[in-house]
């Protein structure tokens, strides 16, 4: 898992078998406009992605393929939204 950052506490330092580990990338990847993408797991389980700003969480998704979708969706969304403001 390249992206987990591996912090001792997180991966059995706390007595936790390894299919309860949390693997998170801690620093995140830093997108444009003040968004921080981050990635997390427990164990061997499924993982998810989550988008930030330094205020709020903006989307969550189990993979980065649905939260493009997500994404895609609410930029339609507001596509649609600012059609209908110049009709």
């Amino acid at each position: 898992m390249t992206w987990c950052s591996g912090r001792w506490l997180d991966h059995g330092g706390d007595g936790e078998p390894p299919e309860r580990w949390l693997h998170a990338d801690d620093d995140g990847i830093d997108l444009p406009h003040g968004a921080i993408l981050y990635q997390s797991q427990e164990g061997a389980g499924p993982g998810s992605v989550m988008l930030v700003n330094d205020k709020m969480e903006l989307a969550t998704a189990a993979s980065m393929t649905d939260l493009i979708r997500i994404l895609r969706a609410l930029a339609d969304a507001i596509e649609l939204v600012e059609g209908n403001r110049q009709r």
